[in-house]
């Protein structure tokens, strides 16, 4: 072989041992943890779908991993590409590349799961937590004042006020040994994900995170699955507070008189919510919710409301609406005048 030859290919292998040497140290450093003194742990939510890349991605600009790259090639090298889940998981910076895929791999093992439904009241929530055993007092523990200094979108919120309007509904996931306190700061993480994801709010009536949560929890109330009906029901109170006139909406009655009538109840645990109402009700029912006899928002949301009621409040629909009713097949219909409301109400009844 010539000296030439000889010297290319000493150069060549050295380059690639170099090559293969600093690759190797990307790859192993890529696995540490991104901040191993931060052990404060959140939510992370993998969606049905998500590709592995997808999933490197999202963790990535959370600051759950360092490298995109590395993480996809070690689900490849492991044999966990095709495991990873979609669901709910509480990761910490503080965790690697192997314990983050361990954890979303393993997560469903030994898990209780807790499925909340949008336009429920806390009372509803606390039962269904109960009911899967979940050791603490959830009413007791549902309070501004023990998650304040956590949550930034509680800052504004009273100390005194529950966590009513803030406990956001979905399916939950929660290890067997889980207290009340996971699951309401599980809750709340997902709020708090929802809310970065909502656009911007155009309501002019209000620019307070917790008007808006008690506008979209009566919206969530009235609405059907629609999102179109969520942010046409939104416009026609945000006309009626505009016109500084009551806001007359029937969930806030029921609200205020299930309040009063559960505190009386000797069984809680059958006491049926959201019961119907009657024309003598918006009379008689007091409690400060009763908006019939109050103007104005209620003092606090009256369920927990969906993402799309959250944005109806955000971003309410403008129209000239002051009126509607619930058909007896499920349809809203919407009208602009007292006496076309009153027409149509004959009209279909």
């Amino acid at each position: 072989m010539k000296k030439g030859c000889l010297i290319s290919c000493v150069v060549v292998l050295v380059i690639f041992i170099v090559a293969v040497t600093m690759g190797g140290i990307f790859y192993y450093r890529g696995l540490a943890a991104p901040d191993p003194n931060n052990n404060e742990t959140k939510l992370f939510s993998i969606e049905e779908g998500w590709s592995v890349s997808v999933i490197a991605k999202h963790l990535k600009e959370d600051n759950y991993i360092k490298s995109e790259l590395v993480f996809q090639v070690y689900v490849f090298i492991s044999g966990d590409r095709d495991k990873l889940q979609a669901g709910n998981f509480e990761l910490s910076p503080a965790m690697s590349v192997p314990q983050v895929v361990d954890l979303l791999v393993k997560s469903k093992e030994k898990q209780i799961e807790i499925k909340i439904i949008e336009g429920q009241r806390l009372e509803e929530v606390a039962r269904v937590v109960e009911e899967q055993g979940i050791k603490g007092d959830f009413v007791d523990r549902a309070k501004v004042a023990n998650y304040k200094d956590k949550y930034s979108f509680l800052a504004n919120v009273p100390g005194d006020k529950t966590l009513e309007g803030f406990l956001f509904p979905d399916t939950y996931k929660l290890n067997i040994n889980s207290t009340v306190d996971d699951v309401i700061k599980k809750m709340l993480d997902n709020f708090d994900l929802k809310l970065k994801e909502l656009p911007a709010p155009t309501n002019p009536m209000f620019s307070n995170l917790s008007d808006l949560v008690i506008l979209a929890s009566i919206v969530e109330r009235e609405a059907t699955k629609s999102n179109i009906e969520r942010r046409r029901i939104a416009g026609v109170y945000l006309n009626r507070l505009t016109a500084q006139t009551y806001l007359q909406a029937d969930p806030t009655v029921q609200y205020s008189k299930d309040m009063e009538n559960y505190r009386k109840a000797s069984d809680k645990d059958c006491f049926k919510f959201w019961q119907p109402i009657t024309a003598q009700d918006y009379e008689t029912v007091n409690g400060g919710y009763n908006t019939y006899k109050i103007k104005g928002l209620p003092p606090g949301p009256i369920c927990s409301p969906s993402e799309g009621s959250l944005a109806a409040a955000f971003n309410p629909e403008r129209n000239n609406y002051f009126y509607f009713f619930h058909t007896k097949d499920g349809a809203i219909v919407f009208s602009e005048t007292a006496e076309e409301h009153q027409e149509r109400l004959k009209a279909a009844n």
